[in-house]
């Protein structure tokens, strides 16, 4: 379960930090530039339906975000969700450090399958892990860090699909989680772990039911 809630977040502050990026940009060249670096940085096609970025007030909020699944696994999404508000400290966009006050993620939808010894969240993962990271794999004393305060998600729900390696039958299960919740989270845009966030307190993520 702790795996299952670590993807969820993973993906979706992947999301807040392409966002961030591109926070000062109009609407029109805001979506287009999170669905073109997202897609780069997942490695699978992202889309975004609608999205408001406020500049004066330092937020965006983005609606159906759909990750796409990555080839040879099934054609529906990985990772689907209704609506993503993200709060921004304007002052800190100059700062070595960018504070975030609040990302809340509403209604996730995520298909997890496992082939084998592949799994589609573990493609994605690596496609993570390796995206914006320079040859030598060294963060560049300047790196960009982010800070998340208050990390929310709310409605979300897991699809769990594994083909058993002996006889080839397919297990499947899902698993609702009402609300999740996690605080004082901080990376380095240049991650040279394999987990990208990791919690200033290393505690897991916290459900609510």
């Amino acid at each position: 379960m702790r795996r299952v809630l670590w993807i969820a977040f993973i993906v979706g502050a992947l999301v807040a930090i392409v966002v961030i990026g591109v926070l000062l940009f109009i609407d029109g060249m805001a979506k287009s530039a999170v669905e073109k670096s997202a897609s780069s940085a997942l490695g699978v096609p992202t889309t975004v339906a609608d999205m408001d970025v406020g500049v004066l007030s330092g937020t965006c909020e983005m609606s159906r975000v759909v990750v796409k699944n990555p080839p040879g696994f099934r054609p529906e999404h990985f990772l689907s969700i209704g609506s993503i508000r993200i709060a921004v400290s304007l002052g800190s966009l100059l700062e070595d450090t960018v504070v975030v006050p609040e990302l809340a993620i509403g209604q996730a939808d995520m298909n997890l399958e496992q082939k084998g010894t592949s799994s589609n969240y573990g493609v994605i993962l690596e496609n993570a892990k390796h995206a914006g990271k320079p040859s030598d794999s060294a963060p560049p004393p300047d790196a960009k860090k982010f800070v998340i305060q208050r990390l929310s998600m709310e409605g979300v729900a897991v699809h769990v699909s594994a083909r058993l390696p002996v006889g080839g039958k397919t297990v499947k299960s899902n698993v609702a989680i009402p609300r999740i919740e996690l605080e004082d989270i901080g990376e380095s845009i240049f991650a040279d772990d394999t987990d990208i966030f990791r919690s200033s307190n290393h505690q897991p993520p916290t459900t609510n039911h």
